[in-house]
């Protein structure tokens, strides 16, 4: 299985697992509402968040969409 699933198959995911799911890699502040409508549970975002010119904005503009 490869492991880079698209938005599609992330919301087929949730609606077959009752675990929870979290989302890794690739997530941007641009496609995070996005990833986020898929159901999953959470995100982890690692490049987004130092990557940023304002870590703590960054932070609770991610945290405002929980």
């Amino acid at each position: 299985m490869d492991p880079a699933l698209g938005f599609d198959q992330l919301k087929a995911l949730r609606q077959q697992s009752v675990h929870p799911i979290v989302a890794i890699g690739g997530i941007t502040e641009q496609n995070i509402k996005s990833v986020l409508a898929t159901g999953a549970d959470g995100i982890s975002s690692i490049s987004m968040i130092l990557g940023s010119n304002n870590i703590i904005r960054t932070v609770q503009a991610v945290r405002a969409l929980y």
